[in-house]
C-alpha cells in the first residue's frame, strides 16, 4: 500500500516504536480504511491498545515526550504530546468484540519501515453500523464522556475538534469488494 501524507516519518517512528517494544495494539477507524485502500480522509490515527497500564506502553510515550492522561470523570483517556498529536486512543469498538478477538482477525500492514495490525474493513464497517443504529449515537456519546443527548457522532474527535471529513460507508464497503486481503 502507498504511503499516506497522514503517517509522516514522526508517526511511523511512533508506531515503529511501539511494535518494536511488542505493545499490542491495532490501528482503527478510518485511518485504518486508508491503510486499506478505501478513499477516506481522516485528521487522526485512533489506535485501540489492549492494556492502557501497560509498562512498555508507557515507556514508548516518555520516550516520544508524550503521556498518558487516565480517565478523570466522564473525560475519556488520552494521549497527549506535540509528536504524537496525530494519534487518538480507542478504549472499545461500538458492534465488536473485545481487544483479543479483533487483534486475532487484524490485519497487517507495512507502513514506513514497520508493520502495524490494522482492523479489518469489513469490521470497520460493522462498528460504524453500530454506530448508525437507533441507540449507536447515544452509546457513542456516552462513551466519548458526552451527555446521551449529544449526538454529534463519531465525526468529532474526543478533544472536540472539528469535524473529520470522511467518506460514507457504502464507499469503504465498495473499497472493501475491490481490495484483497
Amino acid at each position: 500500500m502507498a504511503e499516506l501524507p497522514l503517517f509522516g516519518e514522526r508517526e511511523i517512528a511512533f508506531l515503529a516504536a511501539l511494535h518494536a517494544a511488542k505493545v499490542e495494539f491495532l490501528v482503527v477507524g478510518l485511518s485504518a480504511a486508508a491503510l486499506q485502500g478505501a478513499p477516506v480522509v481522516t485528521r487522526d490515527v485512533d489506535l485501540w491498545v489492549r492494556d492502557l497500564g501497560d509498562e512498555k506502553f508507557h515507556a514508548v510515550l516518555k520516550r516520544f515526550g508524550a503521556a498518558f492522561v487516565p480517565p478523570v470523570g466522564l473525560n475519556p483517556p488520552m494521549i497527549v504530546g506535540k509528536r504524537i498529536a496525530l494519534f487518538d486512543l480507542v478504549v472499545s469498538m461500538q458492534g465488536l468484540n473485545g481487544f483479543a478477538a479483533e487483534y486475532r482477525g487484524s490485519r497487517e500492514i507495512k507502513v514506513g519501515t514497520t508493520t502495524v495490525r490494522v482492523l479489518p474493513l469489513d469490521r470497520i464497517i460493522a462498528s460504524k453500523r453500530a454506530v448508525q443504529s437507533p441507540e449507536g449515537p447515544r452509546r457513542t456519546a456516552r462513551a466519548r464522556g458526552r451527555p446521551a443527548h449529544d449526538q454529534r457522532g463519531p465525526a468529532f474527535a474526543i478533544r472536540g475538534e472539528a469535524p473529520q471529513v470522511h467518506a460514507c460507508e457504502d464507499e469503504i464497503a465498495n473499497a472493501a469488494g475491490e481490495i484483497k486481503p
